[in-house]
């Protein structure tokens, strides 16, 4: 039901293509890490015609920010000196059509020497252009 997946990069002024075939997509918008906005997820974005550019405007959204730190006790914890660089992901369980569900990724955060990470997540995900 959903096809391939593609990437591009916004120009200077946050314009964007990305060509694609015919069928269902999620888009996802990744600002960059350090400008203060979450991800922004596009879900069921369905392109039914060849022929017709579809230009919509995606706008970012303040973020719900979640604080977090890493940590690892007991007896068959490994022994390391850091958790810094452990990824930490975030994902939103959507139900299409169908009542399938499925994961979608809406946020990515790296922990620091302590173990601390900050996670920048919208506030909801949004159906559709």
């Amino acid at each position: 039901q959903y096809n391939r997946s593609k990437q591009t990069t916004s120009d200077d002024d946050g314009t964007f293509e990305v060509p694609v075939d015919l069928g269902g997509y999620d888009v996802l918008v990744k600002p960059p890490a350090d400008s203060g906005f979450p991800w922004r997820v596009l879900h069921d974005v369905n392109i039914g015609s060849r022929y017709v550019d579809f230009a919509s405007t995606i706008e970012l959204v303040s973020p719900v920010r979640i604080d977090g730190a890493l940590d690892y006790t007991g007896s068959g914890a490994p022994k390391v000196s850091t958790l810094e660089g452990t990824e930490v992901r975030a994902f939103a369980v959507i139900a299409d059509e169908f009542d399938t569900e499925r994961a979608v990724p809406i946020g990515k955060a790296v922990a620091d020497v302590e173990g601390h990470f900050m996670l920048l997540l919208a506030p909801s995900t949004h159906k559709g252009w």
